[in-house]
């Protein structure tokens, strides 16, 4: 029984500190990202990030589950490893473009600027397919810009030009997947169409 407490303290603790973070980020990003100058580490950016995806995600699964069988929540979390594989990859170009400013800079300090700016994937939860992408794409941006200006020291307007290029990725890349989305869940809506209406 103590046992199931402590786990349950665990989890609401842990979800407490990253909402925490998530309202800090998004009320006050300058002093948030300040705070993240003199932290490193991957684990907390990296759970962070997968709340963020999770949450609007985890959302239309549950909206959508009774006309795809429950299909839209096996989905839920392929599209939390998969969103977390991008921010990675996202970072790694982020990483070489911000190279070419400064050379003397970290993986691990431009991976925390990705992961805390996707902070802006909960406008997912917007329900206009591809119109929300391009919100996400703003508001990641924006943020993003805060925190290479907070984190590495760069000016306003470098901050924004380097910011553009990620933007744009998460921009295409969300229209690509959101695109993707409505064709597997239209085929999935009409093959269970399809399996009632022929019994």
């Amino acid at each position: 029984m103590n046992e199931a407490k402590t786990k349950s303290a665990t989890v609401s603790q842990f979800l407490y500190e990253h909402f925490e973070q998530g309202r800090r980020i998004l009320l006050s990003p300058k002093e948030a990202f300040r705070e993240q100058k003199t932290q490193s580490g991957y684990w907390k950016p990296t759970a962070f990030a997968m709340l963020c995806i999770a949450a609007p995600r985890g959302a239309y699964a549950l909206l959508w589950a009774p006309f795809t069988l429950g299909f839209s929540i096996l989905w839920l979390i392929p599209s939390v490893i998969y969103g977390t594989i991008f921010l990675y990859m996202l970072s790694t170009a982020l990483y070489g473009l911000v190279r070419c400013y400064r050379e003397i800079i970290t993986f691990d300090s431009i991976f925390r600027c990705v992961a805390y700016s996707w902070v802006s994937y909960f406008l997912l939860l917007i329900p206009i397919p591809l119109l929300n992408h391009l919100f996400i794409a703003a508001a990641f941006g924006f943020y993003l810009h805060y925190a290479l200006r907070e984190v590495h020291g760069f000016d306003k307007k470098q901050a924004i030009l380097i910011a553009i290029v990620p933007s744009a990725i998460v921009l295409v890349i969300g229209a690509i997947m959101s695109l993707a989305s409505m064709f597997m869940l239209g085929v999935t809506i009409f093959k269970a169409g399809t399996y009632f209406f022929a019994s």
